[in-house]
């Protein structure tokens, strides 16, 4: 093995490490969260650790040259975690307890909720910095947590499936189509929250009248 290989092979065992432990807490607190709450905040969970074809095609995107020096220093998504959630207010919630943990520290926060890319993208994306006690060292490793929900999560799939492999100006072509598809699912969204947050209040409401059961058909 030579010595960049063994630089890369140390490389991924910290984002292997450190992903474990995101993962770990990020659980805890939203097991807690459900348990306190009486809620289920979450539907699934996605973890995964950037492949090497993957963050070299992004360095040399960047004009950077492929090693593992640049390759921690400037990729901050190499640990990804992806928490999907059925309604918008969930997504906040799972930021909110994502910022009060002290596993990690926040580096920096991108609402693509409030202020969605020009491709129509929406997501909270979290940079954080995570701790780890490697050859009795504390060493940090860059990751970044992506918070959407459900619908946000499925338009984000199938656009990634549809522009896969296509050429740049067949996407320019099409990105009209690509954002009027995203808007859909935005007001998609806002509707299903605001029929969340209707039924709640009707639950809330003692003066509620519950509709009566529809007749039978004879």
């Amino acid at each position: 093995m030579t010595k960049i290989d063994k630089e890369y092979e140390e490389l991924y065992l910290k984002y292997s490490l450190a992903l474990r432990k995101l993962e770990a807490e990020i659980k805890n607190i939203i097991e807690a969260y459900n348990f306190n709450n009486n809620d289920d905040l979450v539907d699934h969970t996605k973890a995964r650790i950037k492949s090497f074809e993957s963050a070299s095609k992004k360095l040399k995107k960047r004009d950077l040259e492929v090693n593992p020096e640049n390759m921690e220093k400037n990729l901050c998504d190499m640990v990804g975690f992806r928490i999907v959630c059925p309604f918008e207010d969930e997504v906040y919630k799972v930021v909110d307890l994502i910022k009060a943990s002290d596993a990690f520290e926040v580096v920096e926060e991108k609402d693509y909720i409030v202020e969605p890319k020009e491709s129509g993208y929406s997501s909270y994306h979290i940079d954080i910095s995570i701790p780890l006690i490697f050859k009795d060292e504390i060493k940090y490793v860059y990751g970044e947590i992506q918070i959407r929900t459900m619908a946000m999560d499925l338009w984000a799939t199938l656009d990634h499936k549809l522009r896969y492999k296509i050429s740049d100006d067949i996407q320019k072509e099409l990105s009209p189509e690509f954002l009027a598809r995203a808007k859909d699912m935005r007001r998609f969204d806002y509707r299903m929250q605001c029929l969340k947050d209707e039924i709640i209040e009707m639950k809330n409401d003692e003066t509620y009248e519950k509709p009566k059961k529809l007749l039978k058909k004879r």
